[in-house]
Formats: structure tokens, sequence, C-alpha cells
């Protein structure tokens, strides 16, 4: 009887896999399910919005309470620090998720008003750094959020390959769903330069 191997799934363009330090060596007893050296998976999304930085930023990084409107698999944010978005602030997104309701808690690491806000996940399923990224042409914003991360727990190295499969897909429909949100005229209104 000859077996035959498992035919390869292939990775979507926006999605890549970058193995961990690996060993020269022909096994390496700290790559296990329980290690903290696990692979680690980038998905990187770009939207072109027709609204000025301003209006887009306000929706991302100011409304949270009406986040769940344009945000994919999100049933509400949670803001964990006092004060406006910027360094520090920490954020507990609830998730719905294929696996069932999941929390995951941020922490902005970098905030740049109309250029970047970047952080990293500080507690729940997933572990590593996120990004938004803004430029603007003809008043049209150009945002593009990129996401490296990795299983955070055995629970979550267990369901890593389903993860890695169905964030690219919701990363891109949450983009495409806050373009049709800000281009709508929903959310709030940047406040207006002075005199």
């Amino acid at each position: 009887m000859r077996w035959r191997s498992a035919p390869r799934l292939r990775r979507s363009r926006r999605s890549e896999v970058r193995g961990a330090a690996s060993s020269t060596s022909g096994s390496n007893p700290s790559r296990g399910p329980n290690s903290d050296n696990s692979r680690v998976a980038t998905v990187r999304e770009t939207v072109e919005i027709e609204a000025p930085i301003e209006r887009v930023w306000a929706v991302v990084h100011e409304d949270f309470p009406n986040a769940g409107k344009w945000s994919s698999n999100l049933e509400k944010v949670e803001v964990l620090t006092d004060g406006p978005t910027r360094r520090g602030t920490e954020l507990r997104y609830l998730l719905i998720t294929p696996g069932g309701k999941q929390e995951l808690e941020v922490e902005h690491t970098t905030v740049t008003p109309g250029k970047t806000v970047a952080g990293r996940f500080v507690k729940g399923p997933l572990k590593g750094d996120w990004k938004y990224s803004y430029s603007q042409r003809e008043g049209r914003t150009r945002l593009t959020y990129t996401m490296d991360y990795g299983p955070n727990g055995f629970a979550a190295r267990l369901f890593f390959g389903i993860i890695e499969r169905q964030l690219p897909s919701d990363v891109a429909k949450t983009m495409k769903s806050l373009r049709k949100y800000v281009e709508s005229g929903r959310g709030p209104r940047p406040p207006k330069a002075r005199k």
C-alpha cells in the first residue's frame, strides 16, 4: 500500500507565514506546541477611501462605540484607559468567532495623528503586532492595515491553521466595510480647523 501526501494549501497573496528562528540541527525541542517559538503569519490589506484622513482617523481611532458597524466579527470595543487615543491606550475587543466569543486586548505603542497607529496584542488568543498606516492624495485616504501575529496559548496553537486561513478574508471584509461606512457619510466628523 502506498501513502499519498495531503495536498498543499495555497496561501493568498495577502497572507504569508514566516517560520520562527530555526535550529540547524535535526530537531529542536523548543519548537513544540507549548513553546513560544511558534510561527508567525502576516496579513496586509490596503483600501482607498473617498474621504480625508481626518475623517477616516476619527472613525477608526476615536469612535469606538460604533466600530462594530463596520468591523467584521466585532461585538464591541471597550476602552480600558482614560483620555484620547495615545501611546499606552489599551482596548479590549469582544469578537465573535467560529470558535465562540473571544476577548483580545491591545496596547497602542505608536500614535502619530494622520500618519500611523501601531500596537501589540497583550491578552487573548493572538500575540504579535498591528499597524494602521495613512497617506492622502487628492482628498482620498489610502489606509493600510498590517498585522504580524501568532497563536497565544495551547488552544490557539491547535486552531492556528483555521485562524490563519480565516483572518485575511476577515480583514479584507472589514476594510471594504470601513470604506463603505465612511463614504456613506456615517460616523463622526473631525472638528473643523480654527482660522
